[in-house]
């Protein structure tokens, strides 16, 4: 009953909704909808959905879903067709709206949730915007929802994290079958977690490290969570599989960082392999990584923030070396930390509206067929790091703006 109920539910949706945006489709190195080559600069838009849900995770309940429409329909009027979003963060935000013991609980909270993404994609849809729907953004909630290590989820198909991983995913994957607007991707950033033990403390702090608000039953915090990244490229090859059979036409990427600059070294310190002086790879050890990591996606992801000494032309020619297209899942300023504060983060500072400007014309010149900015933001507060809006960051984006529009007609 547990599992036939909400997948009941899922057929019931998938059947009856139509969504008649054409599929995007990768031949090559180049990413088509319909017969027409696809090339978009959007942007990150995490709490877009969230709104929508209106569960009061990040703004009081009741106050989020009206700002968030009308910023989905300014960046459709300013040309912007993309926008990469995700649902539950932490581990008791997926309680609330998807898992529950109770097998009639769970079938409620199922037809809620999908009820919102409904909205939420026909909303879109209609300002023809697409989506990349981020799955487990917050690679914690594997080892929290499964009350085991991190190391087990990744590892171990059998776990509770896992199946639970693969419940909530195999959901939005199947529901999306009539959704050819959308792109899953598995989540954010996980590569960053890989091998980790190389350095011990790392280890320790460098996973799980964004505690619950509050606590749900056992969590599991220690040094045994971290894995490698042969088993992280075996956890996608299970995951991505797994989404392609319920729904073979939808693309999926992993939503990877750009590879640490010492990436191969740390995986070969955890897996026994030689040890080097050399502390950063090579460009041929960086595209390594990249191959490793994004064997079984779609697209090779990639962010770009302080590696533009590399720059998108490099990874252009890697993922075509690699023969797939690139989605660089996040674009952002060349930020410095300061304790714990970001600084040249600020879009509406001088010098980082530079680096925009250079940024998006790498951008452009390379011809990177999806890249989205970190990240479109219009909450209220001092602290714009990070932070595009509309009435608050307009140089910024009208720099933005005209990059798209020129990547769609140069390429």
């Amino acid at each position: 009953m547990k599992r036939i109920l909400p997948f009941a539910l899922v057929l019931f949706y998938a059947s009856a909704l139509a969504d008649p945006m054409v599929p995007l489709k990768t031949r090559g190195t180049k990413v088509y909808a319909g017969d027409k080559e696809f090339k978009e600069i959007g942007f990150n838009f995490y709490k877009a959905f969230r709104a929508y849900v209106d569960k009061g995770w990040d703004v009081p309940a009741g106050q989020g879903k009206r700002q968030a429409k009308k910023d989905l329909a300014n960046l459709s009027r300013h040309g912007f067709k993309v926008v990469r979003v995700m649902g539950p963060f932490y581990p008791e935000e997926f309680y609330e709206v998807f898992f529950d013991d109770d097998p009639f609980r769970r079938a409620e909270k199922c037809l809620d949730y999908l009820t919102v993404l409904d909205e939420f994609l026909n909303d879109c849809q209609q300002l023809g915007i697409r989506v990349v729907f981020s799955l487990f953004w917050n690679n914690q909630c594997l080892a929290d929802l499964g009350h085991q290590s991190l190391h087990k989820a990744i590892t171990d198909p059998d776990s509770l994290g896992y199946r639970r991983f693969m419940e909530y995913s195999m959901t939005i994957a199947w529901f999306c079958r009539s959704r050819p607007g959308v792109t899953l991707e598995i989540g954010n950033e996980y590569s960053l977690s890989a091998d980790l033990k190389a350095v011990p403390e790392w280890a320790v702090s460098g996973t799980l490290i964004n505690l619950p608000k509050k606590d749900i039953g056992y969590v599991y915090r220690g040094p045994d969570n971290n894995f490698n990244s042969h088993e992280l490229a075996v956890f996608f090859h299970r995951a991505i599989k797994s989404i392609k059979k319920v729904n073979p036409n939808i693309l999926v990427v992993t939503g990877n960082a750009e590879p640490r600059p010492e990436a191969m070294r740390l995986l070969s310190i955890v897996t026994g392999g030689p040890t080097r002086v050399r502390i950063e790879d090579t460009l041929a050890e960086h595209e390594e990584s990249l191959a490793l990591l994004n064997q079984d996606a779609d697209l090779i992801s990639s962010h770009l923030y302080v590696n533009e000494k590399i720059g998108s032309a490099w990874y252009m020619g890697a993922a075509e070396r690699l023969g797939k297209p690139l989605f660089m899942g996040e674009v952002g300023p060349h930020f410095e930390r300061a304790g714990g504060k970001f600084i040249k983060a600020d879009y509406t500072d001088p010098g980082v509206i530079k680096d925009v400007a250079r940024k998006s014309k790498d951008l452009v010149n390379a011809g990177v067929p999806i890249s989205l900015w970190w990240a479109y933001d219009c909450s209220e507060g001092k602290d714009l790091a990070f932070k595009l809006c509309y009435g608050k960051t307009d140089k910024a984006l009208k720099i933005i703006e005209k990059s798209n529009h020129q990547i769609k007609k140069r390429h």
